[in-house]
Order: C-alpha cells, then sequence, then structure tokens
C-alpha cells in the first residue's frame, strides 16, 4: 500500500532521493488538495486569499507558491520558472501518477551517504577549539575565584 501511495519500497527502505524541479509553466492544484506530486504535497491553500502551506521536506530555490483563483474556484499556484526540492523521496515515487510530468523539469539529487575524512577533520578541529576556549574560560574563573578567597581578610585557609 505504501508503494502505490508513496513510491515506497519496504524492501529497500534506504533508498531515498532528492528531486529538483523546475516549474516550466505555472502549476496550478486547486481547492484543498493543492500540488501534490510524488507522492507528497507541494503546496496547498485554504482559500483565495489565505497563501499557501509549503509541504514538509520542500524548500523553494527559485520563484515561490502563492495562493489565488476566485472565491468559489481557488488554489495554490507554483510560478512558472519557480525551483523546489522534494528532499528524502523514495525511488519509486518517480514511477508514481503525476498530472504535471508535462509541465516540468526533474533532476534527480543522490544523497551522499558517504562520510567525508575530510568534513569530519575540520569538525574535529573546530570542536577542539571550542574545547580549548571551554578550559581557558573555566580556568581564568576558577583563578579568579581562588584569587578572590585567597584576598578575603576574614578568610583563615583553615576551619
Amino acid at each position: 500500500m505504501l508503494s502505490i501511495a508513496y513510491g515506497y519500497d519496504a524492501a529497500r527502505p534506504d533508498d531515498f532521493i532528492h528531486i529538483e524541479v523546475t516549474a516550466r509553466e505555472e502549476l496550478w492544484g486547486e481547492g484543498y488538495r493543492g500540488i501534490v506530486m510524488f507522492g507528497r504535497s507541494i503546496a496547498r491553500a485554504f482559500n483565495r486569499d489565505s497563501g499557501v502551506s509549503i509541504g514538509e521536506g520542500i524548500s523553494f530555490l527559485h520563484g515561490e507558491a502563492v495562493s489565488g483563483g476566485s472565491a468559489k474556484h481557488w488554489g495554490a499556484i507554483i510560478e512558472k520558472g519557480s525551483t523546489f526540492i522534494l528532499y528524502d523521496v523514495p525511488k519509486g515515487a518517480l514511477e508514481l501518477k503525476n498530472n504535471y510530468r508535462e509541465y516540468i523539469d526533474i533532476n534527480v539529487i543522490q544523497p551522499s551517504k558517504e562520510i567525508s575524512v575530510e568534513l569530519l577533520l575540520k569538525e574535529k578541529e573546530s570542536l577542539l577549539k571550542s574545547l580549548a576556549e571551554i578550559d581557558r574560560l573555566l580556568k581564568a574563573s576558577l583563578d579568579e575565584t581562588n584569587l578572590s578567597e585567597s584576598c578575603n581578610p576574614l578568610n583563615t585557609g583553615s576551619r
């Protein structure tokens, strides 16, 4: 059932992609359903003047989605030339029915699953610098506390 609605294959639970979509034409999604593709809600409007709600895991790079139409026939509209990315989409979603296919360009982006040694080394260096700064601040704070205790004339050093 998940494969029919969302393109998810339980036999391949880690088989996800990102999809970059560019609208060659204005895309219109009437009523509450809004604009749906690849098993995901892209944009929904609640009335002509409501603005739109963008679906989860979607980022617009260029252009925007707006609400429009008439009071009786309203919907979500993605402007011509808009580009957006759908993150973490099951690969099988590319095969789902898509009423917008002839009006969009699709670019599949494979998420990187490799661990970058260079990125990890940079992160380690940043963390070590942060730890060194914390150590410095703690030492300064402790030194200041010890100094103020030793300068206190009521402090006799023994109890």
